[in-house]
């Protein structure tokens, strides 16, 4: 039996994305599937899986090298530039693949690689369209209001998620001095 829920977990909620996934297979549905917001499961007897992600967004080997690394895992799908790794628990650490906080810091660094990557035609356009934000009429200006309020939407959340991100690697930064 398959079954499909919408869930909104973003790159900040990870931790409640994993917790939900694991509920999930103890209840006896092992995840499938993942699209955004969506996420499909197939009816499995209840089994203790751990969950884990990792973000990867530039690559220095093949696919097939990066997935050798993560044998004692099962790659349950690949989402954009998420890979979602699923095992039975062992309760040891290999319960987890990042084997310290500098492995785990170094995924936020990547995380935080793409969003200044993605932001910065985002920030780039915000000091040409700020002072013409209403001055543009016609059919064309119409549309292209539009796109400024979508902009002035979009930006200050990159901004929040983008900063989000920053205070969590540098704990994981700080974590590793200690």
């Amino acid at each position: 039996m398959e079954l499909m829920e919408r869930k909104f977990f973003f790159v900040w909620n990870m931790d409640k994305e994993k917790i939900y996934l694991e509920e999930m297979a103890r209840k006896g549905y092992a995840l499938t599937d993942v699209k955004l917001f969506k996420y499909y499961f197939k009816k499995i007897d209840p089994i203790d899986y751990v969950y884990e992600f990792d973000f990867q967004y530039l690559f220095s080997m093949s696919e097939e090298d990066y997935l050798s690394f993560f044998e004692d895992w099962e790659l349950v799908k690949r989402f954009g530039l998420w890979y979602y790794f699923r095992r039975i628990r062992t309760n040891t650490a290999k319960d987890s693949i990042y084997s310290d906080n500098e492995s785990k810091s170094n995924m936020y660094k990547g995380i935080l690689l793409f969003l200044v990557l993605t932001g910065l035609p985002l920030y780039i356009q915000l000091p040409i369209f700020i002072p013409q934000f209403l001055e543009i009429t016609g059919t064309f200006a119409d549309y292209y209001r539009y796109f400024r309020y979508i902009l002035f939407i979009i930006t200050p959340i990159h901004f929040m998620v983008s900063i989000s991100m920053l205070i969590t690697y540098k704990g994981y930064k700080k974590r590793i001095k200690e």
